[in-house]
């Protein structure tokens, strides 16, 4: 007969592995419908689907938050000396390069109006966007099996200071830094498709570093409780 502590433990690998299961199903559906639209946009003509995303942006400062406001006689000033020094500016959003298009002074403000369009989307960076997410599943499948053989230990474990518990409890903190790696190439790929240039960084996300760091210290906690076990056992 296990002792309570240990069958609730039981109860919580048991219920986990049936939401990592749930998990798996989607994500498996997932893979499974992002890799048949891939080979089907593959198959389309090049030219076959192509699309030009606009973007636009206004800005106003609100001068009247400092106490000044503008005479009409202000206002004339402010738009040609405004109109000056920005005319035929342009400024960057995210790749996507605006020219500022409208001025417009008011007695409390200004405001600026920039317009842009970006390259026009084809079916190359449809295709990219797609393969970026199937890698982002694939990975994401990886780890969620690891997870799986964690709570399949969990389960059947009568200490959670086992072997094979601290062993998958290793194993799962080593596979969530490739999926960091990986996943924020893919994620990167992924956010150029509504840029009008490619950008691949590897970076890797802080919260998920922490993530692996207290797993693994988890892992090296239980697996010194691991040891003063043996340690009590051996006594008794």
């Amino acid at each position: 007969m296990k002792p309570e502590a240990v069958v609730k433990i039981n109860n919580m690998g048991k219920v986990a592995g049936i939401i990592t299961l749930i998990a798996k199903i989607f994500v498996g559906i997932g893979i499974a419908g992002v890799l048949i639209a891939t080979i089907a946009l593959a198959a389309l003509p090049k030219d076959f689907v192509k699309a030009t995303v606009r973007t636009g942006a206004t800005i106003y400062v609100d001068m009247s938050q400092f106490g000044n406001s503008f005479s009409k006689e202000g206002q004339k000033e402010m738009k040609e000396s405004l109109t000056k020094v920005v005319e035929n500016s342009t400024i960057d959003m995210n790749g996507i390069t605006a020219k500022i298009s409208n001025i417009e002074v008011d007695d409390k403000g200004f405001s600026l109006d920039a317009d842009g369009q970006t390259e026009a989307i084809s079916l190359k960076k449809i295709s990219v966007f797609m393969i970026g997410a199937w890698i982002n599943l694939i990975v994401t499948m990886v780890t969620l099996w690891f997870i799986g053989a964690l709570c399949k230990a969990i389960k059947n474990c009568d200490s959670p200071f086992s072997e094979e518990v601290i062993r998958k409890m290793k194993h799962f903190a080593y596979s969530l830094i490739p999926w960091c790696v990986i996943s924020s190439v893919a994620n990167s790929a992924m956010s150029s498709f509504w840029s009008d240039r490619w950008d691949f960084n590897l970076a890797v996300d802080g919260n998920m570093v922490v993530v692996v760091l207290v797993v693994l210290a988890l892992t090296y906690i239980f697996q010194y409780g691991a040891v003063l076990q043996q340690e009590s056992d051996e006594t008794l």
